[in-house]
């Protein structure tokens, strides 16, 4: 009689968040990978793509703790 052991495995990886200011003033928070996928260019809200010059490390905590955080159009 075999016993099969079924192992689970978690891996979790975080992603460093960046934020940096689009054209029209508002924060825009983003990733590397955000970066190389649209080719060093970033959107924003209003669609525009923009090339960020300046942007600073962004933690997870700093967007659960931020005013924003949960709230969506229909709460407006």
């Amino acid at each position: 009689m075999k016993t099969e052991k079924k192992s689970i495995a978690q891996a979790t990886t975080t992603s460093p968040l960046y934020v940096a200011r689009d054209p029209e003033g508002s924060d825009v928070i983003f990733t590397a990978t955000d970066l190389v996928k649209g080719q060093y260019h970033l959107k924003s809200k209003k669609g525009k793509a923009f090339r960020p010059t300046k942007y600073k490390a962004h933690s997870m905590a700093d967007v659960v703790t931020g005013k924003d955080f949960g709230r969506t159009k229909q709460n407006e």
